[in-house]
């Protein structure tokens, strides 16, 4: 855990992950992750999402949120 412009979080692959939101930072793009398959982990979320910010020119996401929906048989 690390702590930037104020805020915790965590850095994937050059991305800073926060749950909170950054005071002074303006959103880019609002980036949704979806995994349809069960039992995918955080890894795969937070890569995805690192590329899309990275592609963007972004170098963190803020108000992260993930979690996991029943899957329908």
């Amino acid at each position: 855990m690390e702590t930037r412009h104020g805020a915790k979080g965590t850095v994937f692959d050059d991305v800073f992950f926060t749950e909170s939101t950054i005071t002074g930072i303006a959103t880019i793009k609002h980036i949704h992750v979806e995994i349809s398959r069960q039992n995918s982990n955080l890894f795969e979320v937070k890569k995805q999402m690192a590329n899309e910010a990275k592609a963007i020119g972004a170098n963190a996401i803020m108000n992260f949120k993930y979690g996991q929906k029943k899957h329908k048989y």
